[in-house]
């Protein structure tokens, strides 16, 4: 494998950066700080990528190598292996949230087609460590190699062709398989737990025989059990067959029936509908007219009572009748009657003194007088007693007025009198008290009569539900009688459709259209001759329920057993089962016996292979490396040894063996380039990998270095590349004077 060019997008100082490479030699200069240690390290990143990996006192190439002006790292190569071109093309990301992720293409250069793989694989076949400690030589570490893992690396490409086939893994491997199989002292491993387990099923197996011998005689009595309870069952079911039929029979003239009355009872409720516009007066109807009624009745006889009473009083009213209205002044006439006569008796009294007086002086002085005076004496006189006359006739007037008032009044004297006055002013008080009830009478006969015709009005309101009217009390008895007859007509009825309600209701509990159904299936599946008289029906139920109990006993009896016969079964593996269990396990057991017996042999074949090959590792690198080293010293030192964990030994002028820390730093230098350039022909043998040199021999002097610049060209002569990078001009004037090489200047 070799490369032919390389291209930096950005990786570390260098970005957009080309470069060509050739076979052969390749000699890379530049000062310091100009990137060849970071063209170097390019190199390995696209075959292994960035490591997270860092020494205590350096930065990871995670840390170090992405873009210093930018996050992230990419770049391609274009390469030749196996006469093919191939890009590779990968890229180191960081993301914003700071995660790292890394990509890689690889594409045919000349079709472009993607290849599936990784660089390392594909083109080098060993790790990162394994080619850093062969074939990458950098500036720090010099050409110093720990040789262990190399070692163990060269042991499985000889062996398997493969780098990652670890033949000292395989031997682990297989002693670990063998020991899964078999531990050493028998007593482990699934081969020993399959004949633990052999031994535990043959128990079983013995066991399920002897359980299975039980199960066949449970079994014979459960079928036994089994045959009594169907021909219980059979003879249950005859019976039942035939008291089914009975109780579908009778149900079914049941049912008949109802539907009869239901037909009858519709026909009922029609002419109650249709009676008095399909009113139906009940008994709170009736009661209330009656209710009403009363009020009417009582309405009317109190009316008549106040009439009569009225009427009674009134006639009373008419008795009491006094003379005069002015018989309150009966007394006072009969007082200024006497007081007046009595005034007409004085007045007469004294007018006839008078005129006797007056008589007697003008008689005395008549006589001495003239006959003139005499006359008007006798004149004056007279007049005097006419006017006493007069009072003495008024008097007798005023009496007999008086004697009048009581022949008019029926009284004798003025007692009599005032008795009788005071009789009329009782009567009269009388009088006003009757005319004061007579009004009250009247009046209450007046609201009575209204309040009866109110309460006929109620009454024809009430009857108008049966299309009624009343005028009287005779209208009134007879609507009540009718009424009562309608009432007694609907309550007949009434209680003829909830006879006939209740007869159906009583049916309708048990019967539905489903049940007819059922029961029509039952009678057309069966025959007349299967229907009882009462007396075989009654016989039939005892004997159906003793054959159900005897049934549901027996079947008690028969469960109980199937449950035993049914845990018993659970509890045991069927021997056919077990016996091919066993036969499953031999089969395992030789199988695995097999394979461990392969195991160990594979163990041993493969333990003594690589033992032969480890013995054969060292002579070859030994041999190889003497001669690489033989070129480079011009053969002052053509023996170099090499163990398995590659320190290097180099034999003296007298050929005794030595410890490489006898020579110089720089021949110690040569030592082990000789030996990775040994370690590269065994290690990539048919597919070369590029040797770079990073800085690598400050330590030698011009002579040894174009000793071992010689060794280089033929090395690269053979078809494999060297890459050479350096600061110093002295490795090109050296190489100049060699042969071709391709020079780049950084």
């Amino acid at each position: 494998m070799q490369i032919l060019s390389v291209h930096i997008n950005r990786f570390g100082p260098l970005s957009d950066y080309n470069m060509d490479f050739a076979s052969g030699i390749n000699l890379i200069e530049g000062g310091n700080e100009a990137g060849k240690s970071t063209l170097a390290a390019f190199i390995k990143f696209i075959f292994y990528g960035l490591s997270s990996k860092s020494d205590a006192d350096d930065l990871s190439e995670r840390q170090r190598y992405p873009a210093w002006n930018s996050s992230g790292a990419s770049g391609s190569m274009i390469l030749l292996h196996k006469e093919i071109k191939y890009r590779v093309h990968r890229e180191f990301i960081v993301g914003a949230k700071g995660n790292k992720s890394e990509n890689v293409i690889i594409t045919k250069a000349d079709s472009g087609e993607v290849v599936a793989g990784t660089p390392d694989k594909l083109f080098l076949g060993v790790t990162e460590e394994i080619f850093r400690r062969s074939c990458y030589i950098g500036q720090t570490d010099g050409s110093r190699i720990s040789g262990a893992c190399l070692n163990e690396a060269i042991e499985n490409i000889l062996f398997s062709a493969d780098e990652a086939v670890n033949t000292q893994r395989a031997l682990k491997r297989l002693d670990e398989a063998r020991t899964m199989l078999l531990h050493k002292n028998q007593k482990g491993g699934k081969i020993f737990e399959i004949r633990r387990e052999q031994d535990v099923l043959l128990d079983e197996l013995n066991e399920a025989k002897a359980t299975m011998a039980i199960l066949a005689e449970r079994r014979e009595k459960a079928y036994e059990s089994k045959r009594i309870v169907d021909d219980k069952k059979a003879k249950f079911a005859a019976v039942d067959a035939k008291i089914k039929y009975t109780e579908a029979t009778r149900r079914m003239k049941n049912i008949e029936n109802i539907q009869q009355l239901k037909a009858k009872l519709g026909e009922i409720e029609e002419q109650l509908s249709q009676e008095n516009g399909g009113f139906s007066p009940d008994r709170g109807y009736y009661e209330t007219l009656c209710y009403m009624g009363d009020e009417y009745r009582t309405a009317e006889q109190e009316a008549a009572r106040l009439h009569a009473e009225a009427e009674v009083l009134r006639e009373k009213v008419q008795g009491v009748n006094p003379e005069s209205d002015n018989t309150s002044d009966l007394l006072n006439q009969v007082e200024k009657a006497k007081s007046r006569g009595r005034i007409s008796v004085f007045a007469g009294i004294i007018l006839a003194l008078l005129g006797a007086v007056i008589f007697a002086v003008f008689y005395f002085e008549l006589i001495n007088a003239d006959v003139a005076p005499y006359g008007a004496a006798t004149a004056g006189a007279g007049a005097m007693l006419v006017f006493a006359a007069v009072s003495f006739i008024n008097a007798m007037l005023y009496k007999r007025k008086v004697r009048k008032i009581f022949s008019d009044n029926g009284v004798s004297d003025q007692k009599e009198l005032s008795a009788l006055i005071e009789g009329i002013a009782h009567m009269r008080a009388e009088l006003r008290s009757m005319e004061e009830k007579l009004a009250q009478l009247e009046g209450g006969h007046t609201e009575q009569i209204r309040l009866q015709e109110e309460k006929l009005d109620a009454i024809n309101a009430h009857l108008l539900k049966c299309g009624k009217m009343v005028h009287d009390t005779q209208g009134l008895e007879a609507a009540q009688l009718l009424v009562r007859d309608m009432v007694d007509t609907y309550a007949a009825k009434t209680a003829e459709v909830e006879k006939y309600r209740g007869i159906i209701s009583a049916g309708a509990t048990e019967y539905t259209m489903q049940e007819e159904k059922e029961l029509r299936a039952i009678i057309e599946a069966g025959s007349p001759e299967q229907e009882l008289s009462p007396e075989e029906y009654d016989n039939a139920k005892r004997d159906r329920n003793f054959l159900l109990q005897t049934s549901e006993s027996l079947q008690v009896k028969y469960h109980e057993n199937e449950k035993q016969l049914a845990e018993l079964s659970a509890r045991i593996t069927a021997p056919s089962e077990i016996a091919a269990k066993l036969d499953s396990l031999r089969t395992q057991e030789r199988r695995l016996t097999e394979c461990h017996a392969a195991y160990v042999l594979a163990h041993e074949q493969l333990s003594q292979a690589a033992v032969d090959l480890r013995s054969k590792i060292a002579p070859r690198l030994s041999q190889a490396a003497s001669g690489f080293m033989q070129g480079a010293t011009g053969g002052k030192y053509d023996t170099i040894g090499v163990d398995g964990k590659m320190p290097l030994r180099y034999a003296d002028v007298e050929g005794v063996p030595r410890e490489l820390g006898f020579l110089s730093a720089g021949t110690q230098d040569l030592a082990y380039i000789s030996l990775r350039m040994a370690l590269l022909e065994l290690l990539f043998s048919g597919n070369s990998a590029p040797l770079i040199f990073d800085e690598s021999f400050a330590r030698q002097d011009d002579t040894r270095l174009r000793a071992i610049f010689s060794v280089l060209y033929e090395y690269g002569a053979r078809g494999n590349q060297v890459i050479i990078l350096t600061s110093q001009q002295r490795e090109r004037e050296l190489l100049a004077g060699l042969g071709e090489m391709k020079f780049v200047q950084m």
